[in-house]
């Protein structure tokens, strides 16, 4: 954690030679990553809570849906208080975005709006 405020603060005072540049190439990697598992996480999340709003006729596939949706709350929960922060403010954008790419997977259900 130390390393991570050394790095910030030779960035921000631009000392590129104090720079540990491979590390920091790492986060910036997993901060990619993390962005991408929110995502798939949030759409996820999207597609069971319609599923189970507007599909009442798949009664069977209920248990199934509802596991998927506290599993990826909790994912998603665990994803947001390990990071650094980058992406608590950019949570709603997020939403929105996976909202939009939702609408763009084919129906799995012909009931399916």
């Amino acid at each position: 954690m130390v390393r991570r405020w050394r790095r910030a603060a030779a960035l921000r005072a631009r000392d590129f030679e104090a720079l540990d540049w491979e590390h920091l190439a790492e986060e910036v990697e997993a901060m990619a990553r993390q962005r991408r598992e929110i995502k798939d996480r949030l759409i996820t999340l999207l597609t069971h809570l319609l599923k189970l709003s507007f599909e009442p006729g798949e009664v069977w596939r209920h248990d199934s849906w509802r596991n998927s949706v506290i599993k990826a709350r909790s994912q998603l929960s665990n994803i947001l208080e390990d990071s650094t922060g980058v992406f608590q403010a950019r949570v709603g954008k997020s939403w929105r975005r996976c909202l939009s790419e939702r609408a763009k997977l084919p129906r799995a259900h012909p009931d399916f709006r």
